[in-house]
């Protein structure tokens, strides 16, 4: 039997300390972390482990073809990912130089530079649809097993999971984490902010990677960018740990099944280029459902009544006739009802948007509201599954009750009338926006 790395922060002691300073404003999960780092403080040895995997490993950039495997150590040296289909691990890929980081603990003020190390594995000419089995392994130590599944070339029956701003809490994170399991996900989306400071090196293993341990590992997750995850580095922590160049914006897009799914950047909400960026990426998907999720809502009546691109983008989604836009930002839940356009607007399509940020930051106060076919306060994500021409998704609690349900079903590219029947006028959201919040926060 071989021996196994140890998965986790540096020490239970100093990942317990960072809980606390993550959940500094929710009290009324931080008592109960403030016990369990104080046994880890006093029951656990302050010694970094030699070799020691201290983030991941975990997916990112998944596809058809490819799937690329990054983890964390806290000490250099040569590595080897060994992979193959089903359990065999007759493949090995040599990853010698790993990306070195330097960073201060910022618990302890004046602490000393830490340093840690990144490996990246990209995997090329897999089998599409296919199981595959990995394992890290150095000097001798090899972790345990892992799996992960390409992206099939077609999908008649797949489901996801969408939540945001995960940030500041890794309690509650964890708590929605554990659930996913059951929902047989073939990948997550998040609608960013998934750390308090993205800056702050320290704060993803607690805030993101640890919340997440047992799921990023086999279940890949692409986030969009938020504004915390920008915060005193301008996003370099978010580009390195998810394998990005750094590029503004910072933009994306993948196809899975019949559906097509585009990440845009929250900073750009003006910006030409990735207004020009996103019409030709539409211009040349012909997915039968088509989604987009950026950081800060085009609609939000409760939280920070967000009114983003609305001059720029909003008649971009209409045009290109995307189904649904998942935001984040306003830490609620609010779904709207389909929206009808103006009968002058060129472009008559109705899109839903959501917005779900109940990932694990402080919650904001909700509102109700005849254009809102759902809104609360409460930490949550989203299921949604997608069969052919009908979507189903239900949106669930913290503690896995069902909070919202409802599907969508088109025929022949076109929603069928139960559904158009329930959109609500456009211009009335936008009244009811302006009369709620003048000023509208962060337009466009």
């Amino acid at each position: 039997m071989s021996a196994s790395f140890s998965l986790g922060h540096v020490t239970p002691a100093r990942r317990a300390l960072g809980r606390i300073r993550a959940m500094r404003k929710d009290w009324k999960y931080a008592l109960p972390a403030a016990a369990l780092a104080l046994a880890a403080f006093l029951l656990s040895p302050l010694i970094i482990t030699r070799g020691t995997i201290t983030k991941g490993p975990y997916l990112v950039h998944p596809g058809k073809t490819t799937m690329t495997i990054m983890w964390e150590t806290d000490k250099p040296g040569e590595a080897n990912l060994r992979f193959d289909i089903g359990e065999a691990l007759d493949q090995k890929l040599t990853v010698a130089a790993p990306a070195r980081i330097e960073y201060s603990d910022g618990w302890w003020g004046d602490a000393p530079r830490l340093k840690a190390y990144l490996y990246r594995a990209a995997l090329k000419n897999l089998r599409p649809g296919t199981k595959y089995s990995y394992q890290v392994e150095r000097e001798g130590l090899k972790s345990r097993l892992h799996h992960f599944t390409t992206f099939p070339e077609k999908a008649d029956r797949f489901t996801f999971i969408v939540y945001g701003d995960s940030r500041g809490n890794p309690l509650v994170h964890g708590m929605l984490a554990s659930q996913f399991e059951k929902h047989s996900p073939t990948f997550i989306i998040n609608t960013g902010d998934l750390v308090d400071v993205g800056g702050f090196y320290e704060e993803w293993g607690p805030q993101y990677f640890e919340p997440l341990t047992g799921v990023i590992d086999h279940i890949p997750l692409l986030p969009a960018l938020g504004n915390h995850d920008v915060e005193l580095d301008g996003g370099n922590n978010f580009a390195r740990l998810f394998d990005w160049k750094k590029r503004e914006p910072l933009v994306f897009s993948f196809d899975y099944g019949n559906a097509h799914f585009v990440a845009l950047d929250y900073q750009y909400g003006t910006s030409k280029k990735m207004m020009e960026w996103f019409e030709k990426d539409m211009k040349k998907t012909k997915a039968n459902w088509k989604f987009v999720y950026n950081h800060f809502p085009c609609y939000n009546l409760g939280g920070h009544g967000t009114a983003w691109g609305r001059a720029t983008f909003v008649p971009l989604f209409k045009k290109h006739k995307v189904d649904i836009v998942f935001a984040g930002d306003s830490h609620i839940y609010e779904r709207f009802y389909p929206l009808k356009p103006a009968q002058d607007d060129p472009f008559q399509w109705p899109v839903t948007y959501i917005v779900t940020a109940g990932g694990g930051a402080f919650l904001y106060q909700s509102v109700k509201h005849p254009l809102l076919a759902a809104s609360g306060s409460l930490y949550h994500y989203m299921v949604i599954t997608i069969e052919g021409n009908t979507l189903s998704a239900t949106t669930y609690t913290a503690t896995g009750e069902k909070f919202d349900q409802f599907t969508i079903t088109k025929k022949g590219g076109k929603y069928t009338d139960d559904y158009l029947e329930l959109a609500k006028p456009e211009q009335e959201l936008i009244k009811a926006t302006e009369r709620f919040y003048p000023r509208e926060l962060y337009l466009p």
